[in-house]
């Protein structure tokens, strides 16, 4: 059996938001996980390198910072302020793609938060930690709080947990009034479902998916994808 580390990021926050919806709040919340074959590590680590110098050539080569420091953050590249910018779509479809090819494999806790009976923030993040413990199996649990500028298992998790929200926020909240124009995601559905995890057999009966969704809003859980 492989050795994988699994790194765990989050997008959006667990604290209540309102309707409508105020500056800053954000209206789902996603605990994410990427696990990732530890024998890799190093030509994952050069290979993203590479893709980084190739698309932000101009954030590279600085006084007193190395390449390895520059982070592209998943929110600036999948956020509405970002949804003309080519190169940055097509740098976050190609990180997308090199994850897979890398054999990653990607697990999540979404909530739709209820902004009228919402769930309070720590028993929020507790419940999606749960979800994804229950979703892991043959692990030893080792903690390690890393920087992300330094490790690029956390920098393609960070992109992963923003395409996640990305493309749940449109498809889930699209039509409620107020909310944010995330249309621009739709095309990296089916490149974060190549990477989400599935069973290679059944559990109970059933395939095994990583991504789970609750729904808060009183329509209960769900489970998949757009």
């Amino acid at each position: 059996m492989a050795t994988v580390v699994v790194y765990i990021d989050e997008a959006g926050s667990p604290d209540r938001h309102h309707d409508p919806l105020a500056n800053g709040e954000t209206p789902l919340f996603a605990l994410v996980g990427l696990a990732l074959p530890l024998a890799e590590w190093r030509p994952r680590d050069r290979g993203y390198l590479r893709l980084k110098r190739q698309f932000f050539p101009e954030l590279m080569g600085r006084p007193g910072k190395r390449d390895e420091e520059v982070e592209i953050k998943g929110r600036d590249l999948t956020g509405p302020h970002q949804k003309t910018s080519a190169r940055r779509q097509e740098y976050n479809r190609r990180t997308l793609r090199f994850i897979e090819q890398h054999g990653g494999k990607a697990f999540a806790a979404t909530f739709l938060k209820d902004p009228h009976n919402p769930t309070p923030s720590r028993s929020l993040y507790t419940k999606a930690l749960q979800i994804l413990g229950r979703t892991f199996t043959n692990i030893v649990e080792a903690p390690l709080f890393a920087d992300s500028r330094l490790t690029v298992g956390l920098q393609l998790t960070d992109i992963v947990a923003a395409n996640l929200y990305a493309t749940y926020y449109d498809y889930y909240l699209r039509k409620t009034p107020g909310m944010l124009d995330y249309s621009h995601a739709r095309p990296y559905w089916p490149l974060l479902d190549r990477i989400q995890f599935r069973s290679a057999g059944q559990i109970g009966g059933f395939q095994m998916f990583g991504f789970r969704v609750v729904d808060q809003r009183g329509q209960g859980p769900a489970q998949g994808g757009p």
